[in-house]
């Protein structure tokens, strides 16, 4: 069991990262307050709400955390298309908020030929049991609707509620076919995609930045000393005339306050240790210079003159260190941020499920079904979406003497190649030669290698990734192919293929 807080260290956070990996040991995962948005992971099963959340925003932002497909596509196997939340009444109140969903979702069995995408629902019991729903995630297509999105909703609208004892017997039957996934390929490689993310980094922040103009206005209001009165009350008690006793409060005259004080010089040394301490700059020379030129600015403008003595009041002291405090802050805040990149590798070739048929390569080709028999796949079956594109690119590498592996890509393994200014890039292929060099390849007809804009600007993107990539000098050497289904049709083997479009 993995506790994650704001304050949870490193090694655990570390650990947090990890859960999707097959060998990661943890199961259960408590978030304090934690993992509300932002977090993707997509082999949560079981969310367990422990208090109540008024905010049906948070409410849904933490189911949001479990309606991830674990393959990017619908296996029609309950156990591993459902996340169940076992729920406070706030989960029931947001599941009977979408009552009128529900009731506009046509159910459809998953397709016995294969995995179901995300256009395809079970059917669905309206019945909500206290405590424990089935939620399944997903997009739901409509008739007329050609980009598959029931009204504009999200995948966290698409919801099934059944009962836990439903709910059980659907998993005990689910057993089995869980475990069922494509083979290992003996002598496989280990493939890791080096996949490169934006990412906003702080840009070196110096004393130096802060606006003295700032510092002198905060100085000005710390000029004086304030007493600080005590107002009496006093409680005065009255007989009258009936023996009655009259109780009542009077003001009685104000005194000042004896107050602690503190030389101007100590001031400075606390205005010059609070800046350094306060954890935004490196304790260097340099910029405790900068630190006592801020300091001796705001002396200067709250009336220290040289090296006069001064008292001032403990209360305008700590008043002062704030308000310094605050600037600098302000100053760290107002920094700029710079995009920059950071590489987070992907491991390819995890556990796929095991498509219901797998027909030999040499079959008759049907868009998405699955093929096998393969001589250099690093997976035991493929899926295309072309016959004359990637089809025929598979056959032909995987009979191709200078070729090693190669491994077709599918949007839900992550790899993927971050465009400017927005945008994801899926490749269709990795091949790794026999000089281990990986290429990614992608391939189109001729019309849209000639034409489409778009095309042309996944290639530019793809080369900048390949430079960056053998730059960062971590990931051995990668290169980027284009490849149209003239370049496959006319080239018997890889290097002929390579020769073709120009690289060799």
């Amino acid at each position: 069991m993995l506790l994650v807080t704001s304050q949870s260290s490193d090694a655990a956070l570390a650990a947090l990262a990890d859960v999707e990996k097959p060998d990661s040991p943890v199961r259960a995962i408590v978030s304090v307050d934690k993992l509300k948005e932002g977090w993707d992971v997509k082999n949560i099963g079981v969310i367990i709400g422990l208090r109540a959340l008024a905010s049906q925003t948070l409410t849904e932002q933490i189911l949001g955390r479990g309606l991830r497909l674990p393959f990017g596509v619908r296996t029609g196997i309950p156990a591993i298309d459902h996340v169940d939340v076992v729920a406070h009444e706030s989960y029931t109140q947001l599941l009977r908020s979408k009552d009128s969903l529900l009731e506009r979702i046509a159910s459809v069995a998953p397709s016995p030929g294969g995995p179901v995408d995300a256009g395809g629902v079970p059917p669905i019991s309206t019945e909500l049991p206290g405590g424990t729903v089935r939620i399944t995630p997903g997009v739901v297509g409509e008739p007329g609707n050609s980009d598959g999105v029931l009204g504009g909703m999200s995948e966290a609208d698409l919801l099934i509620i059944q009962s836990v004892d439903t709910s059980a017997v659907s998993i005990e039957r689910d057993i089995e076919a869980i475990g069922q996934h494509l083979p290992f390929v003996p002598g496989r490689p280990r493939i890791v995609f080096p996949r490169r993310e934006r990412a906003l980094v702080p840009v070196p922040f110096s004393l130096e930045s802060v606006d003295m103009d700032a510092v002198t206005i905060a100085g000005q209001q710390h000029r004086v000393n304030y007493e600080v009165s005590l107002q009496g009350q006093a409680i005065v008690a009255d007989r009258n005339l009936d023996d009655e006793v009259n109780v009542r409060t009077e003001a009685v005259t104000s005194v000042s306050a004896t107050q602690n004080y503190v030389s101007a010089a100590e001031v400075r040394t606390d205005l010059v240790m609070r800046i350094m301490n306060l954890g935004l700059v490196p304790q260097l020379l340099t910029e405790r210079v900068w630190a006592e030129g801020i300091a001796d600015t705001f002396l200067a403008a709250s009336g220290v003159v040289g090296s006069e003595p001064e008292d001032w009041t403990s209360q305008r002291a700590a008043q002062a260190i704030t308000a310094i405090a605050s600037l600098v802050r302000a100053a760290y805040d107002r920094n700029d941020r710079q995009p920059s990149f950071v590489w987070r590798p992907v491991e390819l070739l995890q556990p796929r499920p095991k498509p219901p048929i797998i027909h030999s390569w040499y079959s008759e080709f049907v868009v998405g079904a699955w093929y096998g028999e393969w001589t250099k796949s690093a997976e035991a079956a493929a899926s295309f979406d072309s016959k004359t594109g990637e089809f025929a690119f598979a056959t032909l590498v995987d009979q191709s003497d200078d070729v090693s592996w190669w491994l077709r890509l599918y949007p839900s393994d992550g790899a993927y190649i971050t465009r400017m200014p927005t945008g994801r890039y899926f490749p269709d292929f990795i091949v790794i030669d026999t000089e281990g060099v990986h290429w990614l390849v992608e391939t189109k007809s001729d019309a849209a290698a000639a034409n489409d804009l778009d095309v042309a600007a996944k290639k530019r993107a793809a080369e900048d990734w390949v430079a960056a990539v053998n730059e960062s000098k971590s990931f051995g050497v990668w290169r980027y192919l284009l490849v149209t289904e003239s370049n496959i049709s006319n080239s018997p083997n890889w290097s002929a293929l390579l020769h073709a479009v120009g690289v060799l």
